[in-house]
């Protein structure tokens, strides 16, 4: 079409036939018109092409989506990352709740495997203790507690100190380690402990019951401290060096789980 134009201007000015040059003219209106069309339908063609393309393109992304939640779902890891990333107070209160009422079963069982062991030897057998019952009210607080307090203490004591210490490096992790256990446990496993006897049906008002509360503090808290640290000073180097922040509450129900065993086991045992 452009040779053609080309031909057709010079005709239209080279020539000095009024009738030649009128059609040169005519030419070159249709020439120009045909090009605007052959333009205009070649840019909807390639509009076409193109939404096509993106239509195709999203479908083949929405299968891939749906294939990718389709297995997330099918993963609980998956499924508990997004819990976390969408509800993550209350599914770690949750977590720490079921962890917790977990671990006071265990206790149980523990301790009645023990008391079944210590009967057969000593070959005395009492009918009520035939099977193992789970003494859900004992139980129930356990669940309480890790899902009312130490859930929520752990989440907000966690995230302020990786602001206030934030990094990576041993120095951090070691620093963030040592006011995690020597500041706030020493603070918190008395409030545990209190929190747990209150439950139990004793009050900070009646001087005798207050007396029992301050004498258990005084007597069991300075070796459930000790334990503390045995237990929770390596786990939490690893919690802080090598968890990611989102997940360290979840490692730490984790090493709860034993830990709950061990604290269910010594503030029942002064009742047995």
């Amino acid at each position: 079409e452009s040779v053609l134009l080309k031909v057709a201007n010079k005709l239209q000015y080279n020539t000095s036939n009024l009738i030649y040059k009128h059609l040169a003219r005519k030419l070159i209106q249709m020439l120009r018109r045909a090009y605007k069309y052959t333009t205009s339908f070649t840019t909807l063609c390639r509009r076409r092409r193109n939404k096509n393309t993106h239509a195709s393109t999203a479908k083949r992304n929405a299968s891939n989506l749906d294939n990718t939640t389709r297995r997330s779902s099918l993963n609980p890891l998956a499924w508990y990352s997004r819990k976390l990333e969408s509800h993550p107070l209350t599914t770690k209160c949750l977590t720490s709740g079921f962890l917790s009422g977990l671990g006071n079963i265990t206790c149980q069982y523990i301790e009645h495997q023990k008391k079944e062991n210590t009967n057969t030897v000593t070959g005395i057998k009492h009918s009520e203790e035939v099977g193992f019952h789970v003494d859900w009210t004992r139980t129930s607080r356990f669940v309480i507690l890790g899902t009312a307090l130490i859930a929520p203490t752990v989440h907000y004591w966690y995230g302020y100190l990786g602001r206030m210490i934030p990094g990576n490096s041993m120095r951090k992790v070691l620093e963030r380690t040592a006011l995690d256990q020597f500041f706030f446990a020493p603070m918190f496993i008395p409030t545990f402990m209190t929190s747990l006897m209150l439950l139990e049906g004793k009050s900070l008002i009646d001087p005798t019951s207050r007396g029992e509360i301050f004498s258990t503090l005084k007597r069991d808290g300075p070796v459930i401290t000790v334990s503390n640290w045995t237990l929770w000073v390596p786990a939490m180097l690893i919690n802080f060096k090598y968890v990611p922040i989102q997940w360290q509450v979840l490692y730490s129900n984790s090493v709860g789980y034993i830990w709950n065993v061990y604290l269910s086991w010594k503030l029942n045992d002064k009742n047995e």
